[in-house]
């Protein structure tokens, strides 16, 4: 995949994001994430980055209502770039709780962002991931199992 610098990203703003603030997730977590806001678009900013730290894509939120027919996550378009990546080639997070996963030998999975974000702020021990829809790739799940992973929790949040 290709790597970006994400030296740009310090170029957009970093406000809080009241309606996540009030879900629980911490003004820390987002931080530490490097999540942004793109004024021009109206929406959250969120990197996604390798296992090895490199930046890989960045999807966008929106916080317009009527944008959502066209999904609330995107890939990001910044300054005429276009940030998108196969999301199934990657697991969000993987970079910060790879030791703790390698060290508990346990990953649980949400579908997005927000899930990561919030299990973070809630737990000392952040062993989450997210595969970015509602299916685990072969791929996703060798990223894993090449950490050492014996359990695996899947915690989609539709219900089937």
């Amino acid at each position: 995949m290709p790597i970006f610098n994400d030296s740009f990203l310090q170029n957009l703003p970093s406000p809080k994001i009241l309606p996540w603030l009030r879900e629980g997730i911490s003004q820390d977590i987002i931080n530490n994430h490097n999540i942004h806001y793109n004024a021009k678009n109206d929406c959250i900013i969120i990197p996604h980055y390798d296992i090895n730290n490199n930046l890989i894509g960045v999807r966008e939120r929106t916080l317009i209502k009527e944008n959502e027919i066209y999904g609330k996550y995107r890939p990001a378009t910044i300054n005429g770039k276009m940030y998108n990546h196969p999301l199934g080639f990657n697991l969000y997070n993987l970079n910060f709780s790879k030791d703790m996963i390698k060290q508990n030998k346990k990953a649980i999975i949400g579908e997005g962002e927000k899930f990561c974000l919030m299990f973070d702020s809630m737990c000392n021990v952040d062993i989450s991931v997210a595969c970015c829809g509602s299916n685990l790739t072969s791929h996703q799940f060798k990223l894993l199992k090449d950490l050492g992973v014996e359990e695996i929790v899947i915690a989609f949040d539709k219900q089937f």
